[in-house]
Order: structure tokens, then C-alpha cells, then sequence
């Protein structure tokens, strides 16, 4: 695990310019954010499911799912930088709780939910970082992960995402059919740009 949490590196300076909010998320726009959560609710029914949001950032995909009315029966948010968990906790949102936690180091947050949700929160880091969380998050999911990440089939020619990178698709759907009885794989939501993998139990 890298010491130095260079992934964090930049929603901090995000914070620190523009405060705890959506931008600091560094979402580019509302619009991509929800067609993400849109294709994970596609693809996985929370209705009745304890669910963790893996980087929740100021707690979005827990409002999304309540304004959809597909709201799990729990959720809990983490996040690393306690001033966005603190906004996600001043929303009060029904059902719903919010914690400071590093989804890299804190290992033991995986454990005992139905469902690990990990949208954009892995875009600054490395691929092997990444799938490494993917692994992790999986060993302690009861039914599942969802896992999504900037597909490299959307790559273009000069483009500069950072601090964000393209991932190798081949290579993540390689480690999830080697993890999982069951993959779910997607990247027709936002023109290849994206891509979705969601990892199942036999029995989910």
C-alpha cells in the first residue's frame, strides 16, 4: 500500500480551493455522475441491502439513490477527508450514516456489507492500486461489488484527464472473472468514456 496517499493528493487541493462540495469531488459534471449511478442501479437492485459507499465523497450517490426511490435499507458513506464527510452529514440524509475512512488502508471497513459500491473514487490512482481495492472490497462483500472506472476503449488522441487515468478493461475484467462466479461488465453509458464492472455471489 503506498505510504503517501498520493491519490489523495488531489481532492485535497480540490478542497482546499473550493471547500467541501461537489467540486471538490472533481466530478466534470453532474450529468456524468448520474449516468454512473444510473448504470450501477441498472445493473444491481439495492432494495433491502445493507450497502458502503467506497469514497463518498459529499454523499451524492446516497441522495441520488433516495430522490430515485431505490434507497438500500442501509447505507454507510466513507471517506477520507472528514470535511467532505462532514457535509455529507450536515444533508441528513434518511437511512443513512457517514464516516472518515481511507477505502486503501482501512481494510476493515469492507466486511459484513451486501453490497460495496466504488464509483470514480479510484480514478487517481494507479491501475494496480485500483484492483487492488477491487480484491479487497470483494473478499468482504456479501453479495457484490460495483466498480466503475475510465475505460481506455474512450481513449483519444491528445486528451488529458488528469489527475485521473484510462484503465486497461481487459486487465480488469481479467481480475474480476478470476474473483467472482458472476461479472457484469458495461461501457455503452457514457460512449465508451466509462466503463462498469459489477462483481456477484452465486446466490445474489
Amino acid at each position: 500500500m503506498p505510504e503517501d496517499r498520493y491519490y489523495l493528493r488531489p481532492y485535497e487541493e480540490a478542497l482546499a480551493s473550493m471547500g467541501a462540495g461537489f467540486k471538490a469531488t472533481l466530478w466534470r459534471n453532474r450529468e456524468g455522475q448520474e449516468a454512473r449511478f444510473a448504470a450501477i442501479c441498472d445493473a444491481v437492485d439495492f432494495t433491502g441491502t445493507r450497502v458502503l459507499d467506497a469514497g463518498s465523497g459529499v454523499g451524492d450517490l446516497a441522495a441520488w439513490l433516495i430522490e430515485q426511490d431505490r434507497a438500500p435499507a442501509q447505507m454507510l458513506g466513507i471517506d477520507a477527508l472528514a470535511p467532505m464527510v462532514e457535509a455529507s452529514i450536515a444533508r441528513s440524509l434518511p437511512n443513512s450514516t457517514f464516516e472518515v475512512a481511507d477505502i486503501v488502508t482501512d481494510l476493515n471497513r469492507y466486511a459484513g456489507w451486501d453490497w460495496v459500491v466504488v464509483s470514480g473514487t479510484c480514478n487517481a490512482m494507479a491501475q494496480e492500486l485500483a484492483l487492488e481495492v477491487l480484491a479487497t472490497a470483494w473478499k468482504g462483500a456479501r453479495c457484490g461489488v460495483a466498480f466503475n472506472f475510465l475505460s481506455d476503449a474512450g481513449r483519444r488522441e491528445g486528451e488529458d484527464l488528469s489527475p485521473a487515468t484510462r484503465f486497461d478493461r481487459q486487465a480488469v475484467l481479467e481480475m474480476a472473472l478470476a474473483l467472482a462466479p458472476r461479472v457484469d461488465f458495461r461501457q455503452d453509458y457514457l460512449g465508451l468514456h466509462d466503463a462498469l464492472v459489477v462483481l456477484r455471489a452465486k446466490d445474489c
